[in-house]
């Protein structure tokens, strides 16, 4: 779904134009809550797209109790981003 609309646009979202990203954020938080540190990952550029699984490595978060995703980017109005804020996420690896 986010692939078709970032390419191709709908009633609701204009594709992706050039200089548009979308990138995927991941913060990282320990036990008290305080933030860890945060990556990111572009999921999509215009003409570029991940479109197969691709290992995200959020080692850098350090010791973490819960880690929190966010998208940000692309096509947007004044009431945020209009384009599908969907990802999927597999193989999630723990290390103690």
């Amino acid at each position: 779904y986010f692939l078709n609309i970032a390419q191709n646009g709908n009633p609701f979202s204009a594709p992706l134009a050039e200089g548009d990203v979308v990138e995927i954020f991941a913060t990282g938080y320990d036990s008290t809550g305080a933030e860890t540190a945060t990556a990111s990952m572009v999921l999509a550029r215009k003409g570029s797209y991940i479109t197969e699984w691709t290992e995200w490595d959020l080692s850098s978060l350090g010791r973490v109790a819960k880690v929190r995703f966010n998208i940000k980017g692309g096509p947007a109005t004044e009431w945020g981003m209009t384009t599908p804020k969907y990802f999927a996420i597999d193989n999630i690896a723990i290390e103690e």
